[in-house]
């Protein structure tokens, strides 16, 4: 014997399905986090211009047994981490992606892989 189902049961499976959908599917299109440690960085100089040249810190970083140089075009007098430090990145093609302690995601450049 079917049964009839109203407007609001309708709406409230179609709720749970696209729940459903979003719960199941979410992992996988969401960015992969990685755990990264700091393992040294120092001080480079590098070049904006011909006659123009800047310092900046740049981090070695070590994920699941890669190392990574990383490096932000920016001018920079003092490191944010230490050696040591443990990371949330995101890897994506030259881009290295640090989350912060405010959650917010800082891009750096990716210099090098070991």
């Amino acid at each position: 014997m079917a049964e009839r189902r109203d407007g609001r049961q309708l709406v409230g499976d179609l709720r749970t399905l696209i729940l459903l959908l979003v719960v199941l599917v979410f992992p996988v299109l969401a960015p992969c986090q990685q755990t990264a440690t700091i393992t040294k960085w120092e001080m480079e100089t590098y070049s904006q211009s011909a006659h123009i040249t800047r310092n900046h810190v740049v981090y070695f970083i070590d994920v699941d047994g890669k190392r990574y140089k990383i490096a932000r075009k920016l001018r920079e007098d003092k490191p944010d981490f230490q050696v040591g430090d443990k990371l949330q990145v995101r890897i994506e093609k030259d881009a290295c992606y640090v989350t912060k302690a405010n959650r917010k995601e800082a891009r750096y450049e990716v210099l090098g892989v070991e």
